[in-house]
């Protein structure tokens, strides 16, 4: 069994820095260190070990100082293998920090980085680099835990803040100095630190490409980890007397009520449902929003959906978390608009059952009362249950349409996958594709020749995907239905999320996608580093590629045109089936105040995206690549990473089998989404060749 090391740091007291006192992080660890003396959280290990560092401290050896929280990592959490779990848990006070280090500003929205603070953090100090661990510090750190020095994958990191601005790891000493009703903290950058005064500037490696100013994800490159974090970046992380941090409150409340059996993502979900959403400028002196975040970086998707601490894969039963706002006193579900339900008013037509999975006799049916892009609230016909339960929700009739497969092909073959497809939707009881009789009817086609499965469109014999061998030698092999049976359910999802548009009011049904309260900028950049807005025409962005020009640079900028904070995200979806709600932007979702833009992420050294056609595209004569941008607007956040998924894998042009037979200003809004298309011509494209290809010729 797995071991499991946690490096456990709180800072209630900052001799140097008077005014900046704490009351409840050492409570809060005190929470998680509970949590984790529980035999259910023992039992996923074979040992687990904890050191703490907190101010006050009896022992100057256990006072979170920069030195013994890097030491902390280095040789406690240094002592982990390949398969063990890290924890390291936060909470204290954090700065920005000016840099003149081109790749750190650049990955930073605001230009600054960001720093925990050591328990001698002194404001005015000539030197404070040494009482300050920047988040890009922190990166070093948890590459050397995650990966050993073959980059081969070590130990599963976890990382937990709970701390006000924690989206960048960082609580502000100047919190009190907020505004009442101001929504962004003010935070004053401090002078910047040479590149000496890094704990990585001795490493040869990573001096050498700081001399080169290289880009940041080459120069310290991320290590895989899950960071859990108690608010936005201009948030506050509140604390209340006699709970602590409710971040960690309802975080160390939830792990207990499923004794540690829980992925991040329901974790998450959770979390989020209980926190406060709304700010009202009118009635409220301070602002209790408070939106805990997720990262699961450099991991598949799939992470979203390991259990917390062990990593392991968390089996999906299909129903969904329900918690009780008690801030806000309405009850939440944790599914919306992005799960498959209907967000039109008076037509929401789904069965909701709300139950204990330890008591499943135990059932409240209950109503949907408003949707949003990841969450809905209910309401309750009939009895109303605790507010402080386990609760789980059975939702029926989500308008998630099923694709239409057509199978074609060799009998055996085609037998074979039908055969193998329904067994696996009638285990699963998926409702992603049904099979039509007629390819006329059909979403795509699955053929059968030569031992292989193809997914194609109708009446095309082009592939769309790598081709999947069922037949071997003559043995027909059961375990590649899986394969097939998984790639249509990611298809299915793709479309749905594809087609999903919203606009909260009959007033903006009418609108074109340019006239929302978020405006999306293209700009493509010309000769001499010149740009070129390019303006979207019926929802599309096409981009003419030339063979002298066969690829552009291209960048975005959304801009708040509304008079209210809005989050947003612009995710990105390509012709693989991929879905990525980092794709193009720097985060998965921001919070935008009135006339504030959000750009592009910055990879390398510029601020430009690179695209052109590939080699599939090419090769099989498509007249150019599509995507799609899937714009998120709304006065609540939302969890868009939760549906994020690697592109399927295209196929090579090695295959040359048998020919295929042809077969006959914006007003107020709760939330929006919209889509755009998003089109680079293929310069290499032939119309004869693409209609032989198609044709099989």
């Amino acid at each position: 069994m797995p071991k499991l090391y946690a490096l456990l740091v709180a800072v209630n007291q900052y001799p140097n820095t008077p005014g900046a006192q704490l009351a409840g992080p050492i409570g809060d660890l005190e929470k998680i260190e509970d949590y984790l003396a529980q035999s259910y959280a023992q039992d996923l290990f074979s040992s687990v070990h904890i050191q703490k560092l907190t101010s006050p401290a009896s022992d100057p050896a256990d006072l979170p100082s920069k030195a013994n929280i890097v030491e902390g990592f280095t040789q406690f959490l240094g002592q982990a293998q390949a398969g063990d779990t890290v924890l390291f848990y936060y909470s204290g006070h954090g700065v920005r920090e000016q840099t003149d280090i081109k790749a750190f500003s650049r990955a930073e929205i605001d230009g600054y980085i960001a720093n925990i603070t050591a328990y001698d953090f002194n404001i005015n100090a000539a030197n404070t680099g040494q009482t300050l661990l920047s988040d890009k510090e922190l990166r070093y750190l948890i590459r050397q835990l995650a990966e050993d020095e073959n980059g081969q994958p070590k130990a599963h990191v976890v990382t937990i803040f709970d701390c006000c601005h924690s989206g960048e790891n960082t609580r502000s000493p100047e919190k009190m100095q907020k505004e009442a009703i101001a929504r962004q903290i003010v935070r004053k950058a401090i002078s910047g630190r040479a590149k000496e005064g890094f704990i990585f500037h001795k490493d040869p490696a990573v001096a050498a490409k700081l001399n080169k100013s290289a880009p940041l994800n080459e120069l310290l490159p991320l290590g895989a980890h899950v960071m859990l974090a108690a608010c936005r970046e201009v948030e506050l992380a509140w604390e209340y007397p006699n709970v602590g941090g409710a971040f960690t409150a309802a975080l160390v409340d939830v792990l207990k009520k499923h004794e540690g059996l829980i992925s991040y993502q329901e974790l998450h979900s959770r979390i989020l449902n209980r926190m406060r959403f709304f700010f009202n400028k009118d009635q409220e002196a301070r602002d209790y929003r408070q939106t805990p975040q997720l990262f699961v970086q450099g991991i598949s998707p799939e992470a979203h959906f390991h259990q917390f601490l062990s990593n392991a894969p968390q089996e999906r039963s299909g129903a969904f978390p329900v918690e009780y706002a008690v801030q806000e006193r309405e009850w939440r579900l944790g599914a919306g608009a992005l799960h498959g339900i209907n967000p039109r008013q008076g037509e929401q037509s789904n069965a909701v059952q709300v139950f204990d999975p330890k008591n499943p006799a135990l059932e409240f049916p209950a109503k949907i009362s408003a949707v949003f892009p990841s969450h809905s609230t209910l309401s309750w016909p009939q009895a109303v249950p605790a507010t402080n339960g386990n609760w789980y929700a059975k939702i029926e009739g989500l308008s998630i349409p099923p694709l239409s497969i057509y199978l074609s092909g060799d009998a055996q073959g085609v037998e074979f996958a039908r055969l193998g497809l329904n067994r696996l939707t009638q285990e699963t009881a998926s409702a992603w594709f049904r099979e039509v009789p007629d390819e006329s009817q059909a979403d795509y086609v699955l053929e059968a020749r030569d031992g292989l499965w193809f997914t194609q469109h109708p009446f095309d014999y082009r592939p769309l995907l790598v081709p999947i061998r069922y037949l071997d030698n003559g043995k027909l092999l059961d375990n590649k239905w899986v394969t097939v049976f998984k790639d249509f359910e990611q298809m299915a999802k793709w479309h749905y999320l594809k087609n999903l548009e919203y606009f909260s009011s009959s007033a903006t049904n009418q609108r074109s996608n340019s006239d929302g309260p978020i405006e999306v900028r293209l700009f493509v950049q010309l000769a001499g580093g010149i740009e070129e807005r390019v303006f979207p025409k019926d929802g599309q962005f096409l981009i003419p590629l030339t063979l002298a020009e066969p690829q552009k640079s291209i960048r975005f900028e959304l801009e708040n045109r509304s008079d209210q904070l809005l989050y947003c995200s612009l995710a990105f979806m390509d012709y693989q089936f991929g879905f990525y709600s980092a794709g193009i932007m720097m985060r998965a979702q921001q919070g935008l105040e009135k006339n504030a833009v959000f750009y592009s992420k910055q990879d390398g050294k510029d601020k430009y995206l690179e695209f052109g056609p590939g080699n599939y595209v090419k090769t099989y004569q498509w007249p150019g690549e599509e995507y799609y941008l899937k714009l998120i607007v709304s006065r609540t956040p939302f969890n868009l990473e939760a549906f994020d998924m690697d592109g399927l894998p295209l196929p090579g042009d090695q295959y040359t089998g048998p020919k295929r037979k042809l077969l006959p200003k914006s007003p107020v809004l709760d939330w929006e989404i919209r889509t755009y298309q998003f089109f680079f011509t293929n310069p290499y494209f032939n119309e004869e060749k693409a209609k032989s290809l198609a044709m099989g010729m």
